[in-house]
């Protein structure tokens, strides 16, 4: 990939099936956000969220999309 030969990372904005992500992982994005994972929150659910990375870290590596491809 162009963006990785030059050192940059790769961030997908936008994802919203499991298609779009499975497409992603397996085209090596680096980070993928959009509503697949969570709709837009509110500034004040921001750091509840945040708190809960591993619990949502562990709900990523879980989703069959996500075992077939790797997130770098």
């Amino acid at each position: 990939m162009l963006a990785h030969s030059m050192n940059l990372r790769v961030i997908a904005e936008g994802a919203e099936t499991e298609d779009q992500l499975a497409f992603l992982c397996t085209h090596h994005c680096d980070q993928i956000q959009g509503y697949y994972f969570s709709p837009p929150v509110p500034a004040a659910q921001l750091e509840d969220l945040l708190r809960a990375n591993q619990a949502l870290r562990g709900m990523v590596e879980a989703m069959p999309a996500v075992k077939s491809a790797t997130i770098r």
